[in-house]
């Protein structure tokens, strides 16, 4: 079998990069079927992640003020997620890889058969009409007839002809391009007058028998050569001349128990072991070695020639074998899986007995003798390897058979399956569900189409329907995402403990499931069961893969359980900047701690918000530090957006906050105060933000208003008994005689004004340099603001009554006055109301002069 073991050798350069490409090729492939195999289930269905927004109110440190501490109640939002199974994910990359390999392997089978006589090319002939009536082509036209094959049949057909009558001499290349290019050709017409979504998807769905059918002429033609293989091992590590017949006897037959226990464990006789190798490793071993067996088989029954025929019909087999299992494994077809995983353990074992007892028969002198035993393996007359096969067909048939008719009823269940995906992915809901429902009656307990049935009953609100078909769909092949998504049903239908129960079952099948783990917790949540959250929390991060989610909810539950100041040691390892939902809660957890490990780099373009982003948002903003801002008219679209209508005054609010920050203060508390109307516990956190604020301007009567409006009494004695109104009178002095050490200009008065828009002191010398430079309307307008806020400061008073006489509005002035009139003693309000007759005397002179 090894002999010669680089027969290209001697091969034309053509050939051997033929060679090359095709190896390359099977390289490939053999890698993505060997990804869609690991992959296993995750290759068809994903996980859908679940995001549910929770607030906490917290107590930060907001200034010091006289020895006092002063403290915000804020809210911070953080996440918690958990897991939801897909819908079945249709994607037509498995069939597009299928069909591919179909084209690919058609090709070199035709064209390795086009050099042979006329019976090889009937074949050839045979094998293309089946192909083309099994891919049901008329379904991509929406045709009635057989239009479709015949153009296809002929198309191909004369191709075959001219190369089998006419050009004989063509070499492979040639013919190899021009059966490939009408292949080609026929698929791209077909995709482009297409009536149907999913062409690719609908061939690879009905072309799939035919597949199924020739990884079953592979499976057969190569399942000996493991045999063949320790033959070779046996005889090339013998000495020559000594008997080896023990030796052969003895590894065939541990061989042989190998692949009967695979078979057993197949079957589910024997309990799964990892001593026991998985029946797709005796497939790899045995293509791989048949590539030298079948080289062997042509060469010394000579049917054919390995170089012209034998190595491309080899190759187009095993490139449409790898592509089938592939498929299956990526659509998640677990009766297919089941089948032919169950075939080629039989396939082994059956042609592994038959072939042994073969070699014993036919070569017990050879080995005896110490003989080469391998160089004359083939070469008894071929009726009795004929014989051999027929009985291994037998004996593959009677272990078949051991079910009754299961392996047949498998086989029209996956392919039901495989025709159903195709409709769902066209979006025949209907056909979709016939088909799937067909599959069930072949294979009662199978996954995939109780699944798909589960998906479409609850994508259509029937609660009762879908959990049946999750039930149906865990009995044999139980998945984490049948359990999870019976468990969401159950609890959609407020059968609390049933849902955990069943993600309990969940977890004595899959007891390393971050995924059961973490929905576990979500559950025993609502129970409050803190202790059993925590070590379903804690477990499904040491077993879980990308862990984005289990470390969101560990932070979650830390946010709620932990004390702040032990936040950032438990919290440092849940860290995870890239996942938003991670960023959200590590920015709620630094606004607990003070200790802020990361920033939101930038505010989301989008003007919907999802609960992640808002998240994100809401603690950075709430930020001390914050550098992120939007224009207001972004702030006013993010709240007018309908699907942020739950939220809006949470954006609303965070507008507002940016507007302080930027020093729009009486816009940001006019607001604000808007917000504070509600009896909600938000608004009264808003009425103690706005308490604070006006402490921090000055404005000591709103202060201590707010602050008892917000529930805290206590913060307003506190500024009674500590007099704080004197306090706040003198600091507005020394504000004032520290900001107009900045000279007052065209540039720094606004930005001054920004800094302290209430402060009496300031605005008095504010108004008087905005009057000098006749911005007499300007003037007014500042000090009218800040009256709005703080009505009982004589200051500001005397100054709006002398600008309201210069502003032209004498009737505003004498309001002035007589609010003066009540906030002054009669002795400092007597020499006030001289000075002001005097102004409006000169001012009325000035203007019947003018």
């Amino acid at each position: 079998m090894i002999s010669n073991v680089q027969f290209w050798r001697i091969w034309p350069n053509s050939l051997k990069i033929a060679l090359g490409i095709f190896l390359f090729i099977i390289i490939a492939l053999a890698g993505l079927t060997t990804f869609w195999v690991l992959n296993d289930i995750d290759n068809f269905y994903a996980w859908d992640i679940a995001t549910e927004l929770h607030k906490k109110f917290i107590a930060s440190e907001a200034f010091v003020e006289k020895g006092l501490r002063f403290t915000n109640n804020e809210l911070i939002y953080y996440l918690k997620e958990w897991y939801l199974p897909s819908a079945d994910n249709i994607n037509s990359n498995p069939s597009l890889v299928l069909v591919s390999a179909l084209i690919l392997g058609l090709s070199l089978i035709t064209t390795s058969l086009s050099f042979q006589n006329n019976l090889w090319f009937l074949g050839s002939l045979i094998l293309v009409a089946a192909f083309l009536i099994l891919a049901r082509t008329e379904i991509i036209f929406q045709a009635t007839n057989n239009t479709p094959f015949l153009i296809a049949f002929a198309s191909l057909g004369l191709t075959f002809f001219a190369f089998n009558s006419f050009l004989k001499r063509t070499g492979f290349w040639l013919r190899f391009l021009c059966i490939s290019a009408v292949f080609i050709g026929l698929l791209f017409t077909a995709i482009s007058y297409s009536k149907i979504d999913f062409p690719i998807v609908s061939l690879g769905s009905y072309s799939l028998l035919f597949a199924l059918l020739c990884l079953a002429i592979f499976v057969f033609l190569i399942a000996h050569e493991i045999v063949v293989g320790l033959i070779y091992t046996v005889v090339a590590s013998s000495e020559k001349g000594k008997n080896a017949f023990k030796t052969y006897l003895g590894i065939g037959l541990i061989y042989l128990l190998n692949c009967l226990l695979i078979y057993l464990e197949n079957i589910r006789l024997i309990d799964d072991s990892l001593m026991v190798i998985s029946p797709l490793l005796l497939f790899a071993a045995s293509s791989v070695l048949g590539i030298w067996g079948f080289r062997k088989q042509c060469d010394d029954i000579g049917f054919f020639s390995f170089q012209r025929t034998g190595a491309w019909l080899y190759f187009g087999m095993f490139i449409i074998s790898l592509a089938t299992i592939g498929y299956v494994y990526a659509t998640a077809n677990d009766p297919l899986i089941e089948l032919i995983n169950d075939y080629i353990a039989i396939a082994h074992l059956s042609l592994g007995i038959v072939f042994f007892g073969h070699v014993i028969l036919n070569f017990i002198g050879v080995f005896q003798k110490g003989l080469n035993a391998y160089l004359v393996l083939y070469k008894p007359k071929f009726s009795s390897l004929i014989l051999a096969k027929i009985l291994a067909v037998f004996i593959m048939g009677f272990f078949l058979i051991q079910k009754n008719i299961y392996a047949y009823n498998q086989l029209r269940a996956g392919l039901n399956s495989a025709i159903a995906d195709f409709y769902l992915a066209e979006g025949d809901n209907t056909a979709a569900e016939t088909y799937y429902k067909e599959s069930i009656n072949y294979d009662f307990f199978n996954h995939k189409a109780n699944y798909a049935l589960a998906s479409m009953a609850r994508k259509v609100g029937d609660g009762v329907t879908a959990a049946y078909f999750f039930r149906q769909a865990i009995q044999k092949n139980p998945s984490e995402f049948a359990y999870v998504g019976l468990s969401q049903n159950l609890e959609n239908e407020d059968l609390y403990f049933d849902a955990l129960f069943t993600l309990r079952e969940g977890l004595a099948k899959f007891p390393k499931s971050a995924v059961l783990k973490t929905n576990s917790a979500h559950l025993l949540e609502k129970a409050n069961v803190r202790d059993s959250v925590f070590l379903y929390l804690e477990t499904a991060l040491q077993d879980c893969k990308s862990c984005n989610t289990e470390k969101v909810n560990l932070q979650a539950f830390w946010i709620e359980n932990a004390i702040p100041s032990k936040l950032d040691s438990v919290s440092n390892k849940l860290i995870n900047a890239s996942n938003g939902s991670n960023l959200a809660n590590q920015l709620a957890i630094g606004r607990m701690t003070g200790n802020l490990k990361s920033q939101l780099k930038s505010l989301p373009v989008e003007t919907s918000l999802n609960t992640t982003q808002f998240a994100e948002i809401y603690n950075q903003i709430s930020l001390p530090e914050n550098k992120l801002n939007k224009a207001d008219s972004i702030w006013d679209t993010y709240a007018n957006n309908p699907a942020n209508i739950g939220v809006r005054e949470d954006l609303l609010y965070l507008k507002i906050l940016q507007l302080y920050g930027q020093g729009e203060k009486i816009k940001a508390l006019k607001q604000l105060t808007y917000l504070a109307q509600d009896s909600t516990e938000t608004a009264l956190m808003y009425r103690r933000k706005l308490g604070l604020w006006y402490l921090k301007e000055g404005l000591y009567d709103r202060s201590v208003a707010f602050f008892a409006a917000s529930g805290d009494r206590g913060s307003a004695q506190v500024l009674e008994e500590n007099n704080f109104k004197t306090h706040l009178q003198l600091k507005q002095f020394q504000q004032a005689e520290e900001l107009l050490q900045m000279e007052l200009n065209q540039d720094t008065y606004k930005k001054l004004y920004r800094e302290a828009p209430f402060n009496p002191y300031l605005l008095s010398d504010i108004s008087n340099y905005l009057t000098e430079n006749g911005k007499v309307s300007e003037a007014y307008t500042l000090v009218f603001d800040a009256l709005e806020f703080n009505d009982t400061n004589i200051e500001l008073w005397k100054k709006y009554a002398f600008l309201a006489l210069k502003n032209g509005v004498p009737d505003y002035a004498e309001n002035g006055v007589q609010k003066l009139k009540g906030l002054m003693t009669k002795e400092d309000y007597a020499a006030f109301l001289k000075s002001f007759n005097l102004e409006k005397t000169r001012l009325e002179r000035e203007r019947e002069a003018f």
